[in-house]
């Protein structure tokens, strides 16, 4: 990882995510920072993807005080996004997403690299989208065709290295339609090499977390008091 992030873990979900070195800078007044795929509530860290999944509707600016209902501890009270009843962090926690006392994997997927695209950007529907509605659709043609190759043919989850580049020197003795001239490039090849690695040990982190989140003790979603469900 860059000397220019840190890492900063959700307080539900567990994962980290990189945030600029420098984030402090752009903390408002009341202590809070929403930049980045994950942002700071006071004290309390949220990633984009729990703020926007099962606790999209709770307020986490609104932190108070209080003995919590379930545990019974003097704690800070988040209000549930299903209700008006208000509980500790960690009793949310294990509600919506599960907690454990092991700790997680010692690594995450902000810990590798992706091989850097060889090509520079060209979109030939830029003119068409930028600045319309349409605007995310601007995605660099060679990526686009690649992608509908990768899909077709690399979509399967656990290959080893040399069972993906054995498959990929097939598909171009083969001469399959999808796999373009511009692909079968030395330059190219050694990316997709790159690629193959990234892949694979990407992989192999994402099954590490989802055996430690397997190891939760998780609630059904609901809240305790009055049944409330998302």
């Amino acid at each position: 990882m860059s000397d220019n992030y840190v890492i900063k873990v959700c307080n539900f979900c567990d994962y980290p995510k990189n945030i600029s070195a420098d984030y402090e800078k752009n903390i408002d007044e009341n202590g809070n920072y929403h930049l980045g795929f994950i942002h700071k509530h006071k004290d309390l860290w949220v990633c984009y993807t729990c703020s926007n999944g099962k606790l999209s509707k709770m307020n986490f600016l609104i932190q108070e005080n209080g003995e919590c209902c379930i545990c019974f501890e003097e704690k800070v009270l988040l209000t549930l996004p299903t209700c008006s009843h208000k509980i500790c962090v960690q009793c949310c926690k294990t509600i919506y997403y599960g907690s454990t006392s092991i700790e997680p994997p010692t690594i995450s997927i902000n810990d590798i690299e992706r091989p850097e695209w060889p090509y520079p950007f060209y979109s030939s529907n830029e003119e068409e989208f930028k600045g319309t509605r349409k605007d995310w659709m601007i995605w660099d043609d060679k990526e686009a065709e690649y992608s509908d190759f990768r899909n077709k043919y690399f979509n399967e989850y656990y290959k080893s290295y040399d069972e993906f580049v054995s498959l990929r020197d097939s598909l171009i003795l083969q001469k399959v339609e999808e796999r373009l001239d511009w692909m079968n490039t030395e330059e190219f090849i050694n990316y997709e090499n790159e690629l193959f690695c990234y892949n694979i040990v990407r992989k192999k982190i994402e099954k590490k977390w989802e055996k430690f989140n397997n190891k939760k003790t998780k609630g059904n979603g609901i809240c305790p008091i009055c049944r409330a469900a998302p």
